[in-house]
């Protein structure tokens, strides 16, 4: 039973990871790229850009809790997930 919950705590890491990974690379295309060159493009970036608000804000509270239910281990994942998220918001908001 233990390796069952291991396996599903590494699948949620490993997707949150891959979720703070394109978020940050959604917000860096923004800044140093511009999107509205092609039309398809910015269209696309128009669509995206309010989910990704809303998952640049929620990201860390998600960490924060699975940190919290691992009793605020420094050997966890989420930890370092949620700081990894804070530097993805600080990005988006600087």
């Amino acid at each position: 039973m233990e390796t069952k919950r291991n396996r599903h705590r590494i699948l949620i890491a490993s997707l949150l990871l891959v979720a703070i990974i394109l978020i940050t690379v959604f917000w860096l295309t923004g800044k140093n790229v511009n999107v509205y060159q092609a039309s398809f493009v910015g269209a696309i970036f128009e669509i995206i850009w309010l989910p990704m608000i809303l998952f640049t804000f929620i990201l860390p509270l998600v960490c924060i809790y699975f940190w919290s239910s691992e009793r605020w281990s420094y050997k966890s994942p989420f930890l370092y997930l949620t700081i990894a998220s804070s530097l993805s918001l600080n990005l988006f908001l600087f």
